[in-house]
């Protein structure tokens, strides 16, 4: 029996046949949307709890891009903070499009195959754990230069 296509049997309900089968665009596609839901029932089940002035972060995956360092890192290599009304009205504006300078936070993925994990409450007390690794980001920023030097 000849496997069917991802357009046959819906795609997003059986993505290993999918990879199994070739298909690799639509394999970047269904983690895509994976991780959209995902982080979106997050921000539904947590996002409940908090307010807008809530500060809010997002960890980076471990093989994260420019555009994700740039927005979820400072260049100390600690998290960025966000309120939460301010994730909220940048999320407003859509995907993210044009140059990477311009893209901005959104509550789902921020690029497609994104698999930065959701955004989660800022306590203060977290601070003492990131700072541990923040000189290795900071590093690691620094050879990507993810932030140009200012002018």
């Amino acid at each position: 029996m000849e496997p069917k296509r991802a357009e046959e049997l819906g795609a997003r309900q059986n993505g290993s046949l999918v990879y199994r089968y070739g298909d690799k665009k639509e394999v970047v596609r269904i983690g895509t949307e994976m991780a959209e839901a995902r982080a979106w029932g997050v921000w539904g089940a947590q996002g409940k709890a908090w307010d807008d002035d809530t500060l809010l972060f997002r960890h980076t995956s471990q093989s994260a891009c420019k555009a994700c360092l740039m927005l979820f890192k400072l260049p100390n290599g600690m998290p960025r903070l966000y309120r939460k009304s301010e994730v909220e009205a940048a999320d407003a504006l859509g995907y993210n499009r044009g140059p990477r300078e311009e893209w901005h936070v959104r509550v789902g993925t921020i690029h497609p195959n994104c698999v930065c994990p959701s955004f989660q409450k800022w306590h203060e007390s977290m601070a003492r754990i990131f700072e541990g690794n923040a000189p290795m980001y900071a590093e690691m920023m620094q050879k990507m230069k993810v932030f140009k030097e200012a002018a």
